[in-house]
């Protein structure tokens, strides 16, 4: 945490740092978003921008799940290469734990959600764990239906360090 009045300064991470790619409404466009960023007042009567904007944090934080520019297609990018006065931080997982995480979270929709998006996901509940965390794994290794998921992620960011 690092400050005695941590709490006082991180309420929630939705408040504290910008995610541009986060649709919170009809028109979630980031141009038409960005105004709110700034204008939008919290139930406290605080201004949503003084949660990330900060004098104690001379720096911002932007949350994303965009590549960098030149591997993210048409979904977003972020502008490594073109800005390198700034700091980027990529992180993931560990590949082991988004299996396991894959395996939990997809056995947890129901048969009726399956239908309406054509048999996605794929039905883990009637197997053993470890079958299915198999099944998941060969899934997104590369060259597998969700090689894109994870491991271009991982190499995309990973070529840009």
């Amino acid at each position: 945490r690092g400050a005695n009045d941590a709490d006082e300064l991180f309420h929630e991470v939705n408040q504290a740092t910008i995610w541009p790619e986060h649709v919170q409404s009809r028109h979630g466009h980031w141009a038409e978003q960005k105004p709110r960023y700034n204008t939008t007042i919290l139930p406290d009567g605080t201004l949503l921008k003084d949660r990330w904007d900060n004098e104690r944090y001379p720096f911002r934080i932007i949350k994303s799940h965009y590549s960098p520019r030149g591997f993210g297609g048409d979904n977003g990018y972020l502008p490594v290469t073109d800005n390198p006065q700034l700091k980027f931080i990529a992180m993931a997982r560990n590949g082991l734990d988004v299996v396991a995480s894959l395996v939990n979270f997809w056995s947890a929709h129901t048969d009726d959600f399956r239908y309406l998006w054509g048999g996605f996901p794929p039905s883990d509940k009637d197997e053993a764990f470890d079958v299915a965390a198999e099944q998941r794994l060969q899934d997104v290794l590369p060259n597998g239906i969700l090689s894109s998921f994870y491991f271009d992620y991982v190499i995309q960011w990973w070529k840009s360090r």
